[in-house]
């Protein structure tokens, strides 16, 4: 365990992060948790892990720099309409080491979906009725939502930094 002096809150390393919708927690987030722990990685729910009396911010940003293997995010119409899903993807795609460790499970959802390219009209209005779309713009969870949907696609990747 280490300090985190910004929070002020004790941080336990853990192999993996599960962001998700409180609405997906007791079926398909459930059955991750449960697969993780077989391969004996250890897993931060926020249930689970949260620290009374201190905000989601202080206690869910150290656990997401504390996953060392990967930060599975489930990524369902639940998890675009509610805005801290939302605001965890945000602070995710902004720190380029996670981008690496980002592994999207797409529930009830497909990846072309969540690309702003082929973006359904479910998801375009999920993120427009999104409470976080007023503070950050409709625009930017759209371009999030996209960077995570490229994650784990090594060729695509490639292809885009060669543009650059």
């Amino acid at each position: 365990m280490e300090q985190d002096h910004q929070a002020n809150t004790v941080v336990q390393y853990r192999g993996a992060f599960l962001s998700h919708s409180g609405e997906d927690k007791g079926g398909v987030v459930k059955e991750i948790k449960q697969a993780l722990e077989r391969a004996n990685i250890t897993v931060f729910m926020d249930n689970e892990c949260l620290v009374a009396g201190q905000s989601a911010d202080q206690t869910l940003h150290p656990a997401l720099l504390a996953a060392r293997t990967v930060v599975v995010v489930v990524v369902s119409p639940s998890f675009q309409e509610r805005d801290y899903p939302m605001r965890e993807l945000s602070w995710l795609v902004k720190h380029p080491q996670f981008s690496d460790k980002a592994v999207p499970v797409f529930y009830q959802l497909t990846r072309t979906e969540c690309k702003e390219k082929g973006m359904s009209d479910g998801v375009k209005q999920a993120l427009a009725k999104n409470p976080r779309a007023k503070e950050v713009g409709y625009e930017q969870l759209v371009a999030d939502l996209d960077k995570l949907a490229h994650c784990g696609n090594k060729e695509l990747l490639t292809q885009q930094r060669a543009r650059m």
